[in-house]
């Protein structure tokens, strides 16, 4: 099993998020995060995505 993160960050009354570019979900909305790697925290996989 993977362990997925993801961050709703909100600022001034606006949310960040972001449009995926390629594959089959491409065009749909995300929040920012990703697939935490074997070697890395939570905290070090959303530093890599925002």
């Amino acid at each position: 099993m993977r362990r997925i993160i993801a961050a709703a960050i909100v600022k001034e009354n606006k949310v960040l998020i972001a449009k995926r570019k390629y594959g089959t979900l491409a065009g749909y909305w995300e929040f920012p995060g990703g697939k935490v790697e074997d070697d890395e925290t939570d905290k070090e996989c959303l530093e890599e995505t925002i």
